[in-house]
């Protein structure tokens, strides 16, 4: 039983790092297409 529950507290444990890690990409991915966004779209406007 003391396994099993050890077991079932990895796999929570590691359920929470991967959704963690995912957001984090998440956001991480996020913040990079808004800087290259953020980039076309000034030199965009500057050579209009």
């Amino acid at each position: 039983m003391s396994q099993l529950h050890r077991l079932g507290i990895w796999y929570t444990n590691v359920g929470v790092f991967v959704e963690t890690s995912n957001i984090l990409l998440k956001k991480q991915k996020d913040r990079l297409t808004e800087r290259r966004y953020g980039d076309i779209g000034k030199s965009w406007q500057e050579n209009r």
